[in-house]
């Protein structure tokens, strides 16, 4: 029986988002870091996450990529 890659590869997430610097299909919602203050776009499920935490905390929760690597770098100095 033959079957479809799709099958195979159903349980992998092929289609996790990443913010971006620009506004796209799925990354529609401009949350800003919270470090460098930079705004990024981001996909419903982060953006939501993050409001979540806002309200909870009232702490933006959301670091850019750049911000936290350097933040990792540091310290493991």
């Amino acid at each position: 029986m033959q079957r479809l890659r799709s099958y195979y590869d159903g349980d992998r997430e092929n289609n996790l988002s990443v913010p971006t610097n620009y506004q796209s299909g799925q990354n529609q919602h401009e949350p800003y870091c919270s470090i460098c203050g930079d705004s990024y776009f981001v996909d419903d499920l982060i953006f939501e996450n993050v409001n979540k935490l806002i309200k909870e905390t009232l702490e933006n929760p959301f670091i850019c990529r750049e911000c936290l690597e350097e933040y990792e770098e540091l310290a493991h100095q």
